[in-house]
This record gives structure tokens, C-alpha cells and sequence, in this order.
């Protein structure tokens, strides 16, 4: 009579056991989750890799990608070593050097200018076409002669800025906020010649990211310098105490007697450097 109780209370017991296989099955597939989520993330990772080596312009093999409108921004790097490289047709012959966002060009000694990378902004100055254009296949652009040959040139993100030997402007590219200076914010597809309120010597050009920048010489004091800004001013960026954009070029008076030779210009501010060092 007293042994009856204890086998009940073991064929109780007995069917607990499974729960308990249960639960440590739960435990055990718990554990396991994270290893199989980051299983499952490895792939998103390679792919992801994969996505910003296109945006790069690179292959595996080093060689130059034409999967990505950033092409012809640069001819060749060594993915191990993302070492510069020189681009033979330039070699010691190349006067001037821009890069804008996704193009880039050169001034030759010999007066050419040569424009290469993404055109769907008009910013290689080849004509209404929005081909992109490779480095080593780098078109030749031109201008008209009696305004002097090719000196400097200073690409934006998407436009460019050139002057002369005889001073003059060019702009050509995406004109949003008027950021070319011709009087309206419609793209140039080719170098148009800039018109200044102000007769002088063009002697610096600075193209930033919605607005755009000279400065020009004094015809009969050749120390004095004036300075133009025009484009975007949303924040004050264009020098002239208001916050309206300009269409055209439009004289900075804070820096008339100055003598101002160097301004670079940031996306949504600007920095000025004169002869005698003082910085604005």
C-alpha cells in the first residue's frame, strides 16, 4: 500500500521530462538566432560593398568602371594602393587643372582646354548633348580668340568658370540661381563669354557649389581690385548685405579700397584674403 503512491508520483514525473526537453530546445534555438541573423546580413554587406565601388568608378581589377555617371573622373587606380597615376596625354603640357563634383579639365601650354566626367548638367561645354566623357578620351572645347587664350579655370559642382590672357570670363554648366551670372539661371551647354558691370582685368575666378565669384583689376591703379559675386545669397553668402540672389555680377563695397586677392567660396559662406594679409 505505501510503495502504490510512489509510482504514481514517478509516473507523474514522467511526463514532465519532454517540457523540459522543450524548453532547452527553445533555449537552444535562441542562442543560435543571432549567428543566423548575422549569417543572413553578411550577403547585405558584400553587396553593399560592391555598390560603393561602383560609385567609385573602380573595379576589382583596378581598372577604370563605365557602369556609373561618375566616369572619367579618373583613369586609373590600384585598388590596394589608390595610388595616383599620371594621364599620359597631359604629361608636360598642361598649364591649369580643375575638378568640379563629377567632371574634371585641363588648360594645355598650348591654349586648349579638355573636359571629361558626367555632362548631364552641360558642365563639359561640349553642346546640348548630356554624353559623359572619359579622362583618356577627353574632349576639346573652345573659345573666341579675340578674348585672349585659356589662362585659369576653377570648376563648381556643376559649372565652370574660366578666365583669358586678356582678362576675360567664361562660364558654361548648370545655371540654378542664376550661378552662371547671364542674367537668368538657365544652363550654358557651351562657354559663353560674361559680361561685367565693371570694365577691368579679370586676374581671379572662384566657382563654388550655387554661386560663383571674381575679381577684377583696376584699369589705372593696378593695386586696386574690386570684387563680383553672384548666385545663391539664402544666407548671406553673396557679400552684399541682403539675403536676394543674384542673377548677374554684383559688386561687393565692403571691399572696395582692400586690395583684395584671393576668395574661396564654401556652400553657404565665404572667406576673402587681401595684399596685405587681412582676412574677411
Amino acid at each position: 500500500i505505501e510503495e502504490e503512491p510512489i509510482e504514481e508520483e514517478q509516473e507523474e514525473a514522467e511526463p514532465e521530462q519532454p517540457i523540459e526537453e522543450e524548453e532547452e530546445e527553445e533555449e537552444a534555438a535562441e542562442a543560435d538566432q543571432p549567428i543566423e541573423e548575422a549569417e543572413a546580413d553578411q550577403p547585405v554587406e558584400e553587396e553593399e560593398e560592391e555598390e560603393a565601388a561602383e560609385e567609385l568608378n573602380i573595379s576589382t581589377q583596378g581598372e577604370q568602371s563605365s557602369s556609373n555617371r561618375n566616369i572619367g573622373t579618373v583613369i586609373r587606380f590600384d585598388c590596394e594602393e589608390f595610388h595616383p597615376n599620371i594621364i599620359p596625354q597631359f604629361e608636360n603640357e598642361t598649364l591649369s587643372i580643375a575638378m568640379g563634383k563629377l567632371h574634371g579639365g585641363v588648360i594645355t601650354k598650348a591654349g586648349l582646354i579638355y573636359m571629361w566626367g558626367s555632362n548631364r548638367d552641360h558642365q563639359l561645354g561640349i553642346g546640348d548633348t548630356n554624353e559623359d566623357v572619359l579622362a583618356d578620351e577627353a574632349r576639346m572645347i573652345t573659345l573666341d580668340p579675340k578674348h585672349g587664350k585659356p589662362q585659369y579655370m576653377s570648376c563648381g559642382s556643376y559649372h565652370n568658370l574660366l578666365t583669358t590672357t586678356k582678362g576675360a570670363i567664361y562660364s558654361w554648366g548648370h545655371g540654378l540661381m542664376g550661378v552662371l551670372g547671364h542674367g537668368s539661371d538657365l544652363d550654358e551647354a557651351e562657354p559663353k563669354h560674361l559680361i561685367l558691370p565693371k570694365q577691368g582685368k579679370c586676374i581671379y575666378v572662384e566657382a563654388g557649389i550655387y554661386n560663383s565669384t571674381c575679381i577684377i583689376q583696376d584699369e589705372e591703379d593696378e593695386n586696386e581690385t574690386y570684387v563680383y559675386i553672384w548666385g545663391a545669397n539664402d544666407q548671406g553668402q553673396g557679400g552684399n548685405g541682403t539675403q536676394a540672389p543674384s542673377l548677374i555680377p554684383t559688386l561687393i563695397d565692403t571691399f572696395n579700397k582692400c586690395q583684395i586677392i584671393q576668395v574661396a567660396l564654401g556652400e553657404k559662406h565665404g572667406i576673402a584674403l587681401s595684399r596685405n594679409g587681412r582676412v574677411y
